[in-house]
């Protein structure tokens, strides 16, 4: 039986030691199967007799566990890197050549989701149309479905209107800033007037200026016809 170890063309733009510790990686897989040792599951979880073996190889293995990959992300330890770099000296421009990942292009949404009162689903119909209608179902209109973006809005505003309540002002600001309250204003404007009263109070009546003379008219009289 003779085992084979295929390298993704894509994964060849990486660091070459990199490379070399991504094979050390199959050929642990390739040493434990011919001694039949068993250290990945049928679901793909590389389990603790995996890591054992790697160690051995000089690969360090990511603990504990993030996801359902188990201990199968390993790299190469400090010792094993220096022997790749001085004992194997990979080339470099050997590993120029490598396949591009291509990447989609994003589709241009040009429709809306529409949600009902049933739950799971949802209709979509172009933008420009508005769906004004009752779901046979649930017996409800169909609603706009918010983007990310406009959810967020609308939850900015509904903490906003939160704060106000709790706050007793009548107005603020969508990022949390607290302006004075409609009602501040006006009890502030209450004051002022009533200080102005009591210092009016205190510096008594007006002086007398004496009497004011009227100044006199001018221009030409009206004639009237006798």
């Amino acid at each position: 039986m003779v085992a084979e170890i295929t390298v993704t063309a894509e994964l060849l733009n990486r660091d070459p030691v990199e490379i070399i510790a991504t094979i050390m990686h199959e050929i642990v897989h390739v040493w434990q199967h011919f001694l039949g040792l068993k250290g990945v599951s049928t679901g793909g979880r590389h389990n603790k007799v995996f890591k054992e073996y790697a160690n051995i190889v000089g690969l360090e293995v990511l603990t504990p566990a993030i996801d359902s990959y188990g201990l199968g992300y390993t790299t190469p330890g400090e010792e094993l890197r220096e022997r790749i770099e001085d004992e194997f000296q990979p080339d470099v421009a050997a590993f120029n050549l490598f396949r591009l990942i291509k990447t989609k292009e994003k589709k241009t949404v040009t429709t809306n989701a529409w949600v009902c009162g049933c739950e799971g689903i949802t209709a979509r119909i172009p933008m420009k149309k508005v769906m004004n209608s009752i779901c046979q179902e649930c017996q409800m209109y169909w609603t706009k479905k918010l983007t990310p973006a406009e959810q967020e809005v609308v939850d900015a505003l509904a903490e906003a209107t939160r704060e106000m309540e709790a706050s007793g002002h009548d107005e603020i600001t969508v990022d949390g800033e607290v302006s004075a309250g409609v009602h501040d204003v006006h009890e502030a404007e209450a004051e002022d007037v009533e200080a102005n009263q009591h210092e009016g109070d205190a510096e008594g009546p007006p002086a007398d200026v004496g009497p004011v003379s009227k100044a006199p008219r001018t221009g030409r009289k009206r004639k009237t016809k006798s």
